[in-house]
């Protein structure tokens, strides 16, 4: 079931995410892995309850505290060019004919054909690698991400949220992993987040590897 826009909080994703560990821990310590967005949310997670995991695996999150929201955008916005947005016409010429059952699907099939078009080369892979263009990613939730993040992205500004702050208190195992072709990688990881993770981190670096 849709959830009303008003409920896209980061807040509700933690919650979520607790709800779904305590369903299925039933009470042991559990291990996390997260990927990009969800590394984000596993830290968040860890943030609040890190006394339930015994190991978190947080390959490339994106923006784990404030300063790094702006540096962030920026790159985001620099990656919508002109080309990009030639290339996105013929979905909008498709949009009419996408069949909607909860009145998402239109906007869903947009944004879903947008991110298959960061899945070549750089900003997030080495060149001359791509990913499978339809199996990479099967359907981007529009209204979450429009709710979610949209705001923080037209005034960087508003991102206050702090994702390591209470990570002192965690005292399981945490591997980060970055790799060296992505922007989010290895520079990106020890500029903005490896100063702030408990002292018991290691960061691996994967060579001639990507975000993916």
């Amino acid at each position: 079931p849709r959830e009303d826009d008003p409920q896209h909080t980061m807040e509700l994703f933690i919650q979520d995410l607790d709800a779904l560990i305590d369903q299925h821990a039933r009470g042991r310590q559990v291990r996390v892995v997260g990927h990009s967005w969800g590394a984000m949310l596993a830290l968040a997670w860890a943030n609040q309850h890190g006394h339930k995991a015994s190991h978190i695996a947080a390959a490339e999150p994106g923006v784990l505290r404030p300063e790094a929201w702006k540096p962030f955008t920026e790159k985001m916005q620099s990656m919508q060019t002109f080309g990009n947005m030639l290339r996105a016409i013929p979905l909008f010429l498709q949009m009419p004919f996408v069949q909607s059952r909860d009145g998402h699907e239109s906007m869903d099939f947009v944004m879903t054909g947008f991110m298959r078009m960061g899945t070549e080369g750089s900003p997030y892979l080495c060149s001359g690698e791509s990913l499978p263009t339809q199996a990479s990613i099967q359907r981007a939730g529009y209204a979450s991400f429009d709710t979610m993040l949209t705001p923080y992205m037209d005034d960087p500004a508003r991102w206050n949220f702090d994702f390591t702050g209470g990570l002192a208190k965690y005292s399981g195992k945490l591997l980060l992993l970055s790799s060296s072709c992505s922007f989010l990688g290895t520079d990106w990881q020890q500029k903005y987040h490896l100063p702030y993770l408990p002292a018991q981190t290691k960061h691996v670096h994967l060579q001639n590897a990507g975000h993916y």
